[in-house]
């Protein structure tokens, strides 16, 4: 929708600019008729092009889901080959210092999730550990960051995705 409308006021603008100074030279132009008149084509030609763009996306994302079904399919199959049994680590910085995620994984699924290395501002640990906690009860979800803790809290989501790559889990 805001193709659309920055569409119709690009254009309706490209437009109008020529049909004022035009005006400024001849008295007798009528520019308020000249510029209603002139937005009729610029909304069909926007929407016609929003119309294209909707149908454009909606196609390449109808190709994409059957391309990538049968390609999600083989890389799931390829994944549960490829994951390793152990542990690992992976450190990102957080609001004012490194943060270290440490997952442990056993027969292909994380058993443990550990904060074995925290230098960020203390204020922001508890949160940190309460997202661990979250990430334990469902290992493979996706995570929000916490308001309050941005920072630390998005440190903690991408090192963990980060040992999970490791690990050949995603």
């Amino acid at each position: 929708m805001n193709i659309l409308v920055y569409s119709i006021v690009f254009l309706w603008y490209f437009i109008c600019r020529p049909l004022k100074a035009y005006s400024t030279n001849h008295k007798d132009f009528n520019l308020d008729k000249y510029r209603y008149i002139s937005l009729i084509p610029v909304v069909i030609v926007s929407l016609g092009f929003y119309l294209y763009v909707t149908n454009a996306s909606v196609s390449a994302a109808a190709t994409d889901d059957n391309s990538s079904s049968s390609e999600s399919t083989e890389q799931e199959a390829d994944s549960a080959s490829t994951v390793t049994d152990g542990v690992y680590s992976a450190t990102c910085f957080g609001y004012a210092g490194d943060i270290t995620v440490e997952i442990t994984v056993e027969n292909g699924e994380v058993t443990d999730i550990t904060l074995p290395n925290y230098e960020d501002e203390d204020d922001y640990k508890h949160f940190s550990e309460e997202l661990i906690e979250t990430l334990k009860q469902a290992p493979l979800a996706d995570a929000d960051t916490v308001s309050g803790a941005t920072f630390s809290t998005r440190a903690v989501i991408d090192a963990y995705n980060e040992a999970l790559k490791q690990a050949g889990l995603k």
